[in-house]
């Protein structure tokens, strides 16, 4: 594939590649990370496109010292999040998931499952709205966190509007 910039031909040799299930692992923070700054960018752009357009405020920590890495609120409706990422498909696996959750009603975890090669959504799953009962959770062996799977999301294989519109109905 060609493309002429300031007449300069670049011949475009890339195809995406699927990073090594060690890289993602050695990396899943920055991977994160990455992934919650474009769903913020997604969900903003999702709630500005609806019938009567609605602003996301977003409170972000800096350190993810209680479990909590976003607050997004519309109007009156506030979330406390945690993010968690996964590439392709949930796993089978537990997640820790902070107590501190369960002390917000708005509490909730969201897991974006992503494409590996793209790094692009492939769907999302919610743990909240409404939160089961803390005490309906195992404990973990980390102190003050809950053992979760994704299959215990209540909200499950959402595309962003499905998601956008449980977070901040119309």
């Amino acid at each position: 594939m060609e493309s002429t910039l300031s007449s300069i031909t670049y011949v475009s040799l890339f195809k995406y590649v699927m990073p090594t299930s060690t890289f993602l692992q050695n990396n899943s923070k920055v991977i994160e990370n990455v992934l919650e700054h474009g769903f913020i960018s997604d969900i903003s752009c999702e709630l500005l496109r609806r019938k009567n357009p609605q602003i996301l405020d977003v409170l972000r920590a800096d350190v993810d010292r209680n479990g909590i890495d976003l607050v997004l609120s519309v109007d009156a409706t506030t979330h406390h999040i945690q993010m968690k990422a996964r590439v392709t498909k949930p796993l089978a696996t537990s997640y820790d998931i902070a107590d501190l959750i369960w002390s917000n009603s708005s509490g909730c975890v969201i897991w974006i499952i992503y494409d590996g090669s793209t790094m692009k959504p492939i769907s999302y799953y919610l743990l909240g709205v409404p939160l089961a009962p803390l005490l309906s959770f195992p404990a973990s062996t980390r102190s003050k966190h809950r053992k979760i799977w994704t299959r215990n999301a209540n909200h499950k294989k959402l595309s962003l509007t499905e998601l956008t519109d449980i977070l901040f109905p119309i």
